[in-house]
């Protein structure tokens, strides 16, 4: 025994400490009894299965959804939303072109998708154009060089069509 058992102040941890103790003690009693009712047995050692076998019982990971995203405009700009959770920038590699855009997605350590690969509906400005990473999304704006409404996100072959002039 401690000397410091006797100090009102500490006797309730040496109290816990022998509860403890005591349970501790009946849980080593209890062990020591199971093991002494349930003899162990050699299991004979089976066959171990090739790793060919083994490779088709196991259930194959599940596919990743594909990534979706949404856009809206305005005249003077497009932005697009994919819809992913907790990127960072190492993980999403954006390539905007004056008529095309690509977005590529890390999924995984080992897997990356191609979310947005389109030939763009008209000519956007690259140099003032941007992307950004939130929470839940990552966020595209496509400024437009010429200030309409495109009727899709992308070109779909049509001919582009030359701005008609001003009438003066």
């Amino acid at each position: 025994k401690c000397q410091n058992e006797k100090d009102p102040n500490l006797s309730i941890f040496y109290r816990y400490i022998r509860k403890c103790d005591a349970e501790i003690k009946e849980e080593e009693n209890v062990i020591t009894a199971n093991k002494k009712e349930s003899p162990v047995v050699d299991k004979p050692k089976s066959p171990q299965p090739s790793a060919a076998v083994n490779s088709q019982s196991l259930p194959k990971p599940a596919a990743l959804p594909p990534l979706k995203y949404q856009y809206y405009q305005s005249n003077s700009s497009l932005t697009i939303d994919i819809l992913a959770k907790n990127l960072t920038v190492s993980d999403v590699v954006v390539d905007i072109q004056p008529h095309h855009l690509t977005v590529t997605v890390q999924r995984t350590p080992t897997t990356s998708e191609v979310v947005i690969n389109k030939e763009l509906f008209a000519e956007v400005n690259v140099e003032s154009s941007k992307m950004a990473i939130f929470k839940s999304k990552v966020e595209v704006v496509l400024v437009k060089i010429e200030q309409e409404v495109w009727p899709t996100l992308d070109h779909n072959g049509a001919p582009r069509l030359p701005k008609a002039p001003a009438v003066v």
